[in-house]
């Protein structure tokens, strides 16, 4: 099974599609999604952000909105791992992506270089691509892959690296490709991804409708001031959903930023001014 045909199958079928490439530096885990984003860029709004805290991922979601949506939350190593709060809201926003973002259909991507250096609720995908392998990480990654693939893609991507000419008499080109190996639900396959030389997520691209974490006051912030002033954790979640969508309009912000950061009067009684101002 091919990684874009296996994509389409399951959005096809289902309202999120949530994929993770993992694997060594430099082994093509961006290039990976540039080539899932390449092919969708026609029928998704591609949002993508680069190593994003916790607290500026949440709020990156929350300024996302659309009716299909792309999102690529790049170089999540070790920032998503722990026990942290900001970390428990950023997990609760993923979980709730597509109310969040209004969207009929999401494809949530997730890069990171090591499988348990994020927590385990973004480990949960339906799409798992492993970029590269070494013999070390074989316990770990035998939680996700069945053995025998493990085995198989670990001498392929040896010989990839060590043998390339072998490649090459079987007319593959190793300067323009590179295995991976997938597990999409329970099936799994070798995939060949090309090097996408033609598509950059940049600021500039006409696709890239989201590039930098807006500069706004986030979400977490709201409900961590609401516990640290004594609301209590659901009585502030709560306070929290009902502001969400007050919380991606441009003015409400300003008047956020206003009211909770003039440290004057009672912190509740600033929320109901900035909710009703």
């Amino acid at each position: 099974m091919k990684l874009i045909s296996a994509i389409r199958k399951l959005i096809s079928r289902k309202p999120l599609v949530m994929i993770n490439i993992f694997g060594f530096m430099g082994e093509g885990k961006t290039n990976t999604a540039k080539y899932v984003a390449r092919e969708f860029e026609d029928e998704f709004d591609i949002y993508y952000a680069q190593a994003p805290t916790p607290e500026e991922a949440t709020s990156y979601i929350y300024s996302i909105s659309g009716t299909r949506l792309l999102i690529i939350l790049d170089d999540l190593s070790f920032i998503y791992h722990g026990h942290s709060e900001k970390l428990r809201i950023f997990e609760n926003t993923l979980s709730r992506v597509r109310h969040i973002t209004g969207a009929e259909k999401v494809i949530l991507i997730l890069i990171y270089h090591y499988f348990k250096s994020v927590v385990p609720f973004m480990r949960m995908a339906q799409i798992h691509i492993l970029t590269s392998v070494s013999r070390n990480e074989f316990n770990t990654l035998k939680e996700l892959f069945w053995y025998r693939y493990l085995k198989e893609f670990f001498k392929l991507y040896d010989a990839f690296i060590w043998e390339p000419e072998k490649f090459k008499k079987k007319g593959i080109d190793p300067d323009t490709t590179k295995p991976a190996l997938m597990r999409a639900l329970t099936r799994h396959s070798i995939v060949w991804i090309p090097l996408v030389t033609d598509y950059e997520f940049e600021e500039n691209n006409k696709h890239i409708r989201k590039l930098k974490v807006p500069d706004v006051i986030s979400l977490d912030e709201f409900i961590i001031k609401c516990v640290r002033a004594g609301l209590g954790y659901k009585q502030s979640i709560r306070l929290a959903r009902e502001f969400e969508f007050k919380f991606r309009d441009e003015e409400f912000h300003k008047k956020w930023v206003y009211y909770s950061k003039s440290g004057t009067g009672n912190f509740k009684e600033e929320v109901i001014l900035c909710a009703k101002a």
